[in-house]
């Protein structure tokens, strides 16, 4: 999550006004957060992006 946080961050830099997360059910050895989660934390660390 920290590294999706941090990629939230460097994109908003970059002038990226979009961002997409993909939920990933059932896959084994990949942790995966809701898309609703992902897109409100990205969005406390931006200020465009979400």
């Amino acid at each position: 999550m920290a590294a999706s946080l941090e990629l939230a961050r460097r994109a908003e830099d970059y002038g990226y006004h979009r961002l997409w997360f993909g939920k990933h059910h059932l896959n084994p050895g990949v942790m995966g957060y809701s898309p609703a989660l992902m897109m409100a934390l990205a969005g406390s660390v931006t200020t465009r992006c979400a």
